[in-house]
């Protein structure tokens, strides 16, 4: 079983549907000139699998523009490209880009979301989302060249399935103990695949997963002894400590007043919507009135024959005019204001992983500056200790790994931390450019709204102006009860009626109750 439920803009171009995120999200906008590489995730189509349930696939495709470009500018296909991947794809790339690229800001991913996930509603937003998501990867240059960021993107679903599977799916052997010693391994990822494409005996398999437990008791130990530095307090003091700390106050500084103004712009928004909805009762009501006074006075829908009809008739069409003009700014503040401070916090919190790969990579490498200072001490002791000479051989064996993996793990450090940096300065522009269109747009909305509420209700004033509140109809409730008491002459019957059958009481003559006859009437 299948459904398929296409997006508005796959019929648009690539620069119209460049131009669309652009206005909607002004951080797309930096440099849009100079990257006219754009991806689309289109043609939502929801399948069926057995008992695995239901998952919702989308068409990602690929448009290198038109442009010769070159350095980072220079577009990662010069063909177009389209295939077909679902949102744990995206997960997967989204997890292989903090793998490939430690100390990068990766952008958020849309959060996964356990009921109502094939609402056609649900599942065009997440689509937008996604495809907002592939945009600023391939906007950032310290993704855009990531090799699963290419083999996401190269097409073919067969092929991307296999890449998967064969190539960055696991922790491989030939780079486990540089990711011991530098801090990039990740020790759940399982046993490692078979990337030759042969099928594996069974003394392979076991001896792949003998050396996955042995990895994985190393990387435990290591990550005991990592926590150990970062505990007791024996961190390495870097000579850029005093520039992180003060990045690291400027992100926090920044994050708590986005969500200061977060908090109060749903709260404005909420009073919008609220104002929207008591308008709109507001404009009922004087409706109801009008319609009152309009009954009253024999007059129609359209002619009031008094002034206070007329007026709240009036009013009550301005305060429906206005509750739409207050419903209107509400879904504009919400896509425009609202949404994106939201994503501004979300990029925050990206930034804070960035710097968290980074101080990892510092406690790594101060565990094995320690490391180092420990196995000196013992290499010493086993020295002037007779009869600790063989053990001295091992020692001096033990001390030379370590002082290698202090060597890697302070280059992968630096480079780290340079990346680290270079995030943030790019991070900075993009977001002053961003906040100040969402301010911008924001002061914008508002400026409009009241612009429009002012001339809706200054136009109502003249009307208002002119009507007599003083006028009313010839009609009048006493003379019109005078006249239907003079009128009516109530004739009383001489002689009761006969009585129904079975002496059932009835009622006539305008509501007179007459009783039921007695036995003498009954026998005459």
């Amino acid at each position: 079983m299948m459904s398929a439920d296409k997006s508005n803009g796959d019929n648009k171009t690539a620069p119209e549907m460049r131009a669309e995120q652009t206005r909607s999200h002004p951080q797309l906008a930096i440099d849009s000139e100079e990257n006219e590489e754009l991806v689309t995730v289109s043609e939502p189509v929801t399948h069926t699998e057995g008992m695995k349930g239901k998952f919702t696939m989308y068409r990602v495709a690929y448009d290198p523009g038109s442009s010769q470009m070159t350095g980072s500018s220079k577009p990662i296909f010069t063909w177009a490209t389209s295939g077909n991947r679902r949102y744990s794809d995206f997960a997967w790339l989204f997890e292989r880009l903090h793998k490939e690229r430690p100390g990068a800001i990766v952008p958020p991913l849309p959060e996964k979301q356990q009921t109502s996930r094939f609402n056609e509603s649900f599942i065009e937003e997440r689509r937008f989302q996604l495809e907002k998501f592939l945009n600023r990867v391939l906007c950032n240059p310290e993704l855009k060249d990531t090799e699963c960021l290419l083999v996401f993107l190269s097409g073919g679903d067969t092929d991307f399935k296999k890449a998967k599977k064969d190539g960055f799916g696991r922790v491989h052997s030939d780079s486990a103990a540089r990711d011991l010693s530098t801090g990039d391994a990740d020790f759940n990822d399982g046993v490692e695949m078979n990337t030759s494409g042969g099928e594996q005996n069974e003394n392979s398999i076991v001896d792949k997963g003998r050396e996955s437990v042995s990895h994985k008791k190393a990387g435990l130990k290591r990550w005991l002894q990592e926590k150990k530095t970062a505990y007791s307090g024996g961190l390495v003091r870097l000579d850029d400590d005093a520039i992180f700390e003060e990045v690291a106050h400027f992100v926090e500084a920044l994050e708590a007043g986005l969500k200061r103004v977060e908090a109060q712009a749903s709260s404005i928004n909420k009073q919008n919507k609220d104002i929207s909805t008591s308008l709109l009762e507001f404009g009922l009501g004087c409706d109801a009135i009008s319609h009152v006074e309009n009954e009253v006075d024999g007059g129609t829908v359209d002619s009031h024959t008094n002034g206070v009809g007329e007026t709240f008739h009036i009013i009550g069409k301005a305060a429906d005019e206005a509750a739409a003009i207050s419903g209107q700014h509400y879904q504009r503040e919400v896509q425009s204001f609202v949404e994106p401070l939201r994503d501004h916090l979300k990029t925050i919190q990206a930034v804070k992983v960035a710097l968290t790969k980074r101080n990892n990579r510092r406690i790594t490498y101060s565990t094995n500056l320690n490391s180092v200072d420990s196995k000196k001490a013992s290499l010493h002791k086993f020295k002037i200790t007779p009869g600790q000479e063989n053990k001295a051989l091992g020692a001096e064996s033990s001390l030379s790994k370590a002082e290698q993996a202090v060597l890697a793990s302070k280059q992968n450090y630096d480079e780290v931390a340079a990346r680290v940096l270079r995030q943030v300065d790019l991070f900075r522009k993009e977001s002053a450019v961003a906040m100040c269109a969402t301010m911008k747009e924001f002061a914008a909305s508002q400026a409009d709204y009241y612009s429009k509420l002012n001339e809706s209700w200054s136009a109502l004033l003249p009307k208002v102006d002119l009507i007599d509140a003083n006028r009313l109809s010839d009609r009048s409730f006493a003379q019109a009860a005078a006249a239907l008491s003079s009128s009516v002459h109530v004739n009383m019957p001489q002689d009761p009626p006969p009585p129904t059958p079975n002496g059932e009481i009835t009622a006539i003559n305008g509501g007179v109750r007459y009783r039921d006859p007695l036995p003498d009437e009954k026998m005459s």
